[in-house]
């Protein structure tokens, strides 16, 4: 694959990842106590678990799967 190609399916898989992460952490501030929106959005891999907490599956899911494409285009321009 060009490497032009493996670069912008990077910057669009972060940006998925980035977009969804801050949508899961602004979602946790009306429904959790604050200091959960705010460590989770300090230490990503805490989004999802504190998504699931609050039963909200579809966040999770989101969040799971945006990091897992982001790394699989990762390891693709890595390797």
């Amino acid at each position: 694959m060009s490497d032009t190609i493996i670069l912008g399916a990077l910057i669009v898989a972060f940006a998925i990842f980035a977009t969804v992460h801050v949508l899961c952490c602004a979602s946790f501030v009306g429904r959790a106590p604050l200091w959960h929106a705010s460590l989770a959005l300090v230490i990503p891999p805490l989004a999802p678990v504190v998504a699931l907490r609050l039963k909200s599956k579809r966040l999770a899911a989101s969040w799971i799967a945006a990091a897992l494409l982001y790394a699989v285009c990762l390891a693709r321009a890595v390797l």
